[in-house]
């Protein structure tokens, strides 16, 4: 099985052993020992990442249309500054019949900010529903998630090594 982990920048783990950068070494490095791992990052060698890991930079939709494809399975990192790249991402791979799982750390409608709420009910929540599977990182955002009609959940504790 080939495998493609989408981070949310480029320059990722840049920011050195972050808690989200933690999460995605326990997950990729689960994941490579299972499969055939990609991770769309050009700064993987700051962190000294698994050796066999292939680095792929699909942040552009126009390279990522050329390549899903090779890929049996997808994970995408969320961020609110990507809601329309991960719609059109959901929508390419069922084009393509690629199963994609959307990986949430953090939500902004999670927040005490005055706008959550709508920000929530009007983009995240849509974006969340078009996601066949929903991989969060703490069992608190799975029940949040779940108490607001998102069915499609599933718990992988932070930084868990999945193999």
């Amino acid at each position: 099985m080939k495998v493609l982990y989408i981070v949310p920048k480029i320059n990722f783990f840049y920011k050195g052993y972050t808690g989200s950068v933690n999460h995605v070494l326990g997950v990729t490095s689960g994941l490579h020992k299972l499969f055939t791992l990609d991770i769309s990052a050009n700064d993987i060698d700051a962190l000294q990442i698994e050796p066999n890991c292939r680095r792929v930079v699909p942040n552009s939709l126009t390279t990522l249309k050329t390549i899903i494809g090779e890929y049996d399975l997808v994970i995408v990192r969320y961020s609110i500054s990507r809601v329309l790249y991960l719609f059109i991402l959901r929508v390419v791979s069922f084009f393509y019949k690629v199963d994609v799982i959307l990986e949430v750390n953090s939500l902004y409608g999670n927040t005490t900010s005055k706008f959550s709420g709508a920000i929530f009910r009007f983009v995240e929540k849509p974006i969340l529903k078009v996601y066949k599977n929903v991989q969060v990182v703490s069992p608190n955002m799975q029940n949040w998630l779940m108490s607001r009609g998102v069915a499609n959940v599933f718990y992988v504790p932070n930084g868990h090594n999945i193999s």
